[in-house]
């Protein structure tokens, strides 16, 4: 759960949003399946760990 949160926080302070204003909807409901929403929060943008785009935890 710690690590959860810590990566959540992480990705709000890079820009990435739960919910955008005055919407339902965020960046996660961008991906397509539930591997990229979990990679979303793991690595932010980055769809992996090797790629280099993105926070690497």
């Amino acid at each position: 759960m710690d690590e959860l949160i810590r990566c959540l926080r992480r990705n709000m302070e890079n820009h990435i949003l739960y919910h955008y204003e005055g919407q339902l909807t965020g960046d996660y409901d961008q991906t397509e399946s539930e591997e990229e929403i979990l990679a979303m929060i793991r690595w932010g943008r980055s769809q992996s760990p090797d790629d280099g785009r993105g926070d690497q935890t």
